[in-house]
């Protein structure tokens, strides 16, 4: 069974909270407290019904709004779904089987890591930890990344050292998402977003490091 998000349950438990108030409200008002009784006669009295029914229309409609799109913002800007899919899928072939600047030596060590990322999503969608997924993809990117590295003139231990404390780039999502505690930590909206929507979250986190590796390459080639 697919598990919920904690703001899921929420919601629920705010629902339920509601329909039972509202329940005893209409069916047994007497059951109520006489000071709630009493502030909600007089907010019945004082409330114009057009005025909170438009209300009530308002709010459904942006909490639908925020569910749809806003509740899964990014710090990267939005493209659209079809082209965010098409950058993801290129920058992430491309890290694949691209071969490094002067070098055959690929970019990211291991074969099937696109479908690797689809499963690690797809677990994180369901509820799960994935952590071992995870790990793998995050390794298969750092792979990548020495391979860079080492195109550019570093050694074995000075690529896993700049990988490690993120001097690589100046892309915070990106150092840390390659790094350890040395390299920094996400910001309280990124950890916000990893505990509400952990699939969407990493996926975008794993696409912001691919287009910095893919900037960093770059540079590397303009240099």
């Amino acid at each position: 069974m697919r598990r919920r998000s904690l703001l899921d349950w929420v919601l629920i438990a705010l629902v339920l909270v509601a329909l039972g108030f509202a329940s005893v409200l209409a069916i047994r008002p007497a059951l109520l407290p006489p000071a709630v009784l009493e502030a909600v006669i007089t907010l019945e009295t004082a409330v114009d019904p057009d005025h909170a029914l438009i209300a009530i229309a308002v709010v459904v409609g942006l909490f639908a709004l925020w569910r749809s799109y806003f509740s899964g913002a990014t710090d990267v800007q939005d493209a659209g779904p079809d082209e965010q899919d098409r950058r993801r899928e290129e920058a992430l072939k491309a890290a694949i089987t691209g071969a490094a600047p002067g070098s055959a030596e690929p970019r990211v060590v291991g074969a099937g890591a696109t479908e690797r990322v689809e499963r690690t999503v797809a677990a994180l969608e369901r509820g799960q930890r994935a952590t071992m997924e995870r790990d793998a993809v995050t390794e298969d990117v750092r792979d990548s990344l020495r391979a860079v590295e080492r195109a550019n003139g570093y050694s074995s231990d000075e690529a896993d050292e700049r990988i490690r404390t993120g001097a690589w780039t100046d892309d915070t999502v990106a150092a840390v998402f390659l790094g350890d505690a040395t390299a920094g930590t996400f910001s309280l909206g990124q950890r916000l977003r990893m505990w509400l929507f952990p699939g969407r979250t990493f996926e975008q986190r794993l696409e912001r490091t691919l287009t910095a590796l893919e900037q960093y390459t770059t540079e590397g080639d303009d240099a």
